[in-house]
């Protein structure tokens, strides 16, 4: 009986041991079996069946969360934050550039102002006059003499909240680079026209364009910048735009002073004596360059003005041109003012065009002391 006992106490430890084997086994089995990974899709394909076999069909219980996600605001970056501002008051526009593009303004006679942006290789070009059509460009023109306006065939379009034309990419017939022109239907008319050689050009024009608007002009003292003419010999004095040429020239029976700008000319005719009949002898009048002509009155800084169309007058056979002259007599003097704008022949009815803004204000400027 000893030894039955001492052999049942030996079994129970032996049985022990091995339950606690088994055990010890099933854990280290789970712990290095491996968890699927979060982020990768669970194959969902329908296990192979041996073809000796039946697999009975398996059912999965699915457990449905709920879960709320806090949306996630993104803010695009914007790739013209860091360009430069281009901004001109007295054209009433604003866009940004790439800082390492360059800009000029080209004045082009009485025709157009033309705000220019190039690529730094084409601006050293440029720079050159040795571009040959080839160029990245982005150019705003302002176009002040209407008769040199082209016709221009695309869209209608609103593009800065004006009425526009916008012609799109078009190849250029000359074999330069690529254009598109946008024609903004206001006065004076504004056109955008940009060239590019290549896509990567092309996108930074898109940008540069995406960034236009127009500002409020520089209009409540256009001429606070402009220096004074003063003709002290007859008494009076007017303003001029910087860039002006002055041409003082003696006539038979007084004095003409020519005023030259970017967009027309203005004459100041001082009159002492009339031709009449060949011969300088009567006192001077408003009547000896335009007689019979359509006259208006117009005041003048107190002074009445007669006003009358030249354009007839001033127009050669193959240089038509748009003309006024304005004429007061003063102490036995005649004054007269002349404003003329040249055209191309057939171009324009040549209307007007010699009332454009700077003209408009230099006449206005006059002033007789």
């Amino acid at each position: 009986m000893k030894y039955s006992k001492g052999f049942m106490g030996v079994g129970v430890i032996i049985a022990i041991i091995v339950a606690l084997g088994v055990g010890g086994g099933v854990v280290y089995y789970a712990t290095k079996t491996p968890t699927p990974s979060s982020n990768i899709e669970e194959n969902n394909y329908p296990p192979q069946a041996n073809q000796n076999s039946t697999i009975p069909p398996t059912t999965t219980n699915t457990q449905t969360t709920t879960s709320t996600k806090t949306p996630v605001t993104r803010t695009l970056k914007d790739e013209t934050a860091n360009w430069t501002t281009y901004r001109n008051d007295q054209y009433g526009i604003e866009f940004r550039h790439p800082a390492d593009w360059k800009s000029r303004v080209l004045k082009e006679g009485n025709i157009d102002d033309i705000v220019q942006v190039f690529s730094p290789e084409s601006y050293s070009l440029a720079l050159k006059g040795d571009t040959a059509g080839q160029t990245d460009q982005f150019a705003v023109r302002i176009l002040y003499n209407k008769s040199y306006e082209s016709s221009l065939e695309g869209k209608n379009i609103t593009f800065a909240g004006k009425n526009a034309i916008d012609g799109g990419w078009q190849n250029s017939a000359m074999g330069g680079s690529p254009l598109r022109i946008i024609k903004i239907l206001i006065d004076p008319l504004v056109t955008i026209e940009m060239s590019a050689q290549s896509s990567n050009t092309k996108a930074i024009e898109e940008k540069i364009l995406s960034t236009f608007k127009f500002t409020a002009q520089n209009v409540s003292n256009p001429t606070a910048s402009w220096k004074t003419y003063t003709g002290t010999q007859y008494g009076f004095s007017i303003q001029y735009p910087a860039g002006t040429q002055i041409s003082d020239v003696d006539i038979s029976g007084g004095r003409s002073i020519f005023f030259t700008t970017s967009q027309g000319i203005v004459m100041v005719r001082v009159v002492t004596q009339a031709w009449n009949n060949g011969v300088l002898s009567s006192p001077p009048n408003c009547n000896d360059t335009a007689s019979g002509a359509d006259r208006t009155n117009t005041n003048i800084n107190g002074v009445n003005f007669l006003t009358f169309n030249m354009s007839k007058d001033m127009s050669g056979m193959n240089s038509p041109a748009s003309a006024t002259e304005y004429c007061a007599i003063r102490n036995g003097v005649a004054y007269k003012l002349i404003t003329k704008v040249g055209y191309t022949s057939g171009s324009s009815n040549g209307l007007d065009l010699d009332k454009n803004p700077t003209l408009n204000s230099m006449v206005a400027s006059f002033k007789l002391n």
